[in-house]
């Protein structure tokens, strides 16, 4: 049985949560539209650059329950409260407010982009916003999200100037429904007015920028998206892959396959196709073992445009009645019962 490798499958499922916002914001024009598939993780390669923003932010809470017509995207006032990134806003500080709070913060900070990236586009991506997220560059809504465990990102290119600096706030909503994941319902307390957050759930609904906030930047001409499923004949691995190029793209790709031992195991050309590897080792439960899948854009002169590397293993999965085969043998699974919380920064 053929298996889609987990970044992929990760774009689709980010895809499936982002949806354009419905309220009446007076800059979500871009928001309105249909989100763009999630591009590939950053990553540093020969071709591209990243910029981590992790790191103290300044911190506000929203005044009102559904504060988006007039967003906090003014710069923030000095003095103001700031709030580490990643990390959940609600054990930060001492305030019982601010841990109870529901609905909308903010996260403002000030960012240059390199100016060495005139010639590239680059992005501003958020790996988690719980639960719904908004990227502000200056005051101007460029993306939307709504699903807290996957990412989202904003194309800013045709806004900021490469070696300028530009105002970065992040909305994050931490509000639950019926439709969220986890769901959730609000109530109003009669006597305080003020709104709680409800859940079944057996964990605190904590919240904030949980992961990492990027700064990155990829070649006009680059690889937007890889595609592999596996199978296996025999002792060979079978790799059908798929790259996906940007529009603008018009060089030749090029494949290869690296092991463990950083042995090129594998090669060949094409944005699709398939490659097998002889005596593969497979991945296994306990035993992962990882290639690596090196797509390259290589321009008329044999130069090299763009490269994307790919951890990879090979394997098979199939279920047969009761039975869930990995590589053609029955696993068990003993359950999950892992949560994100942490000690120091909640989620």
């Amino acid at each position: 049985m053929k298996f889609l490798a987990g970044v992929s499958l990760l774009s689709l499922i980010s895809s499936s949560f982002a949806v354009p916002t419905t309220g009446n914001h007076p800059r979500n024009e871009l928001a309105q539209e249909e989100q763009p598939l999630i591009k590939l993780k950053p990553q540093r390669t020969s071709s591209r650059e990243l910029v981590n923003l992790d790191g103290l932010w300044k911190f506000t809470l929203a005044s009102g329950p559904n504060d988006t017509a007039q967003p906090w995207t003014a710069p923030f006032p000095k003095g103001g409260l700031e709030c580490p990134v990643p990390a959940s806003y609600n054990d930060i500080f001492t305030d019982r407010d601010i841990h109870d709070h529901v609905g909308w913060v903010y996260y403002q900070r000030d960012v240059f982009v390199p100016k060495g990236w005139s010639k590239e586009q680059y992005f501003v991506r958020a790996e988690s916003a719980t639960h719904h997220g908004r990227i502000y560059v200056n005051d101007r809504l460029l993306a939307e999200h709504v699903g807290g465990y996957t990412p989202f990102e904003a194309d800013i290119t045709e806004f900021v100037n490469a070696g300028e600096k530009f105002r970065l706030t992040i909305g994050v909503n931490n509000e639950l429904t019926h439709e969220t994941i986890p769901p959730g319902k609000i109530v109003v307390s009669e006597n305080t007015g003020k709104r709680i957050q409800t859940y079944q759930h057996d964990f605190y609904n904590y919240a904030g920028l949980a992961r990492s906030i990027w700064l990155y930047s990829v070649p006009r001409q680059h690889i937007k998206d890889i595609t592999v499923v596996t199978d296996v004949d025999g002792k060979t691995g079978l790799i059908n892959y798929k790259v996906k190029l940007s529009d603008k793209a018009t060089g030749k790709v090029k494949i290869s396959v690296v092991d463990q031992e950083g042995v090129v195991v594998a090669d060949t050309s094409g944005a699709e196709g398939t490659i097998k590897i002889k005596s593969v080792k497979l991945w296994q439960p306990g035993a992962a073992y990882l290639y690596q899948l090196e797509a390259s854009i290589v321009d008329s002169r044999n130069k090299v445009v763009d490269t994307y590397s790919l951890a990879m293993g090979v394997r098979t999965v199939k279920v047969e009645g009761s039975k869930f085969l990995i590589n053609g043998k029955p696993f068990y699974f003993t359950g999950f019962g892992r949560h994100e919380d942490t000690a120091i920064r909640g989620k």
